[in-house]
């Protein structure tokens, strides 16, 4: 009996057997990177969840700086719980509830290893110079706002450029809070007395050099007066000034605070009207 050979399909030319290869080559690429865009939006959606101001981010917190500058100081405590390191970058607007600016600022970009952490710090600078918008802030307490942008590139070779905005708010505290000057004049002197609440996160030490004008601009007096006031305290304080004008009911108390050591700084307070 004869053996019946089974036919065979003829082989497919180089060119149909390359274009296969390379589909399929192509499609576990393919494959791969969906799985590591993934993996890569998993990691990161960690990172985001702990930053998110509900997780480990710090209150900001203020002390004064330089010449008439406030700096506000927000950290946020990163905590890479995913499979790839992270490369991170962040830009901050603090402004008020009613969408005042009072400054901005960044941070440079730095890395988390996969599965570590550490402190993400961003420093603002608001100025508080007479007629700036931050002025305010030394006798009003306010709702600030922290607007966090926070930039990262998240992987191994292929780097995945990601972000979020973050929203921090927080009660500021005013630290010449409800000023209040009254003086009396007699025989050429003047007994000033100053009062305040120091509402402020941090606390008040230093010189405040003042001198009283009329609505002219001619100066009454001047004198000083040495302020020490913890965070939450109130002060007060008499001084005696000579003086050349009958009284100073109506003028105007300008002063200039000046303190620090190790950071000195100078802040001048707006205008207070001087009462009896």
């Amino acid at each position: 009996m004869a053996r019946t050979e089974r036919p065979t399909r003829p082989r497919p030319p180089p060119r149909v057997r390359l274009t296969t290869i390379l589909k399929r080559t192509s499609l576990v690429v393919f494959v791969l990177f969906m799985l590591y865009l993934a993996t890569v939006a998993y990691s990161f959606a960690h990172v985001a969840k702990d930053l998110h101001p509900g997780g480990s981010s710090n209150q900001g917190t203020f002390g004064f700086v330089g010449s008439s500058t406030l700096r506000a100081t927000q950290t946020l405590n990163v905590s890479n719980t995913g499979l790839y390191p992270l490369t991170l970058g962040a830009g901050v607007v603090l402004s008020t509830s009613s969408g005042i600016v009072l400054g901005q600022g960044s941070t440079p970009s730095r890395g988390i290893p996969a599965r570590g952490s550490g402190p993400l710090t961003l420093d603002v600078s608001v100025s508080v110079a007479p007629g700036s918008p931050g002025q305010v802030l030394l006798t009003n307490s306010e709702t600030l706002e922290f607007g966090i942008w926070v930039n990262a590139t998240v992987g191994w070779i292929l780097l995945v450029p990601v972000s979020v905005h973050l929203v921090q708010n927080q009660s500021w505290g005013a630290p010449f809070m409800n000023a209040v000057v009254t003086a009396s004049v007699a025989g050429g002197e003047a007994s000033v007395t100053l009062a305040f609440q120091n509402q402020a996160s941090f606390s008040l030490a230093g010189l405040l050099a003042f001198q009283v004008l009329t609505p002219g601009g001619v100066s009454c007096g001047t004198g000083s007066f040495g302020v020490s006031a913890p965070s939450g305290q109130p002060f007060g304080q008499s001084a005696q000034v000579p003086t050349s004008c009958a009284s100073w009911t109506g003028d105007s108390f300008v002063a200039t605070l000046s303190g620090g050591v190790d950071s000195p700084f100078s802040v001048q307070l707006p205008p207070i009207p001087v009462g009896a």
